[in-house]
């Protein structure tokens, strides 16, 4: 069974974000993501693959969770 590829903007939409928040997370390697080329090498549009976001917490939602484990006495 082939694996689902989504498109960055498919992946904005489900997490609630802009399509540059998005970027943002491949440039800084947060998500895995390829760029396929055609045989005339031109670049296509970025694709991530589902199982990529399986358990994947974006990063300022993950910088919230730290500080709700902080327990101060």
């Amino acid at each position: 069974m082939e694996e689902e590829l989504l498109t960055v903007q498919q992946v904005a939409q489900e997490y609630g974000v802009k399509r540059q928040a998005v970027m943002y997370w491949i440039a800084k390697e947060y998500l895995a993501a390829n760029r396929p080329s055609t045989p005339e090498g031109i670049r296509t549009v970025w694709l991530i693959n589902r199982s990529a976001l399986n358990g994947f917490i974006p990063p300022r939602q993950r910088r919230a969770r730290k500080g709700k484990n902080v327990s101060v006495s």
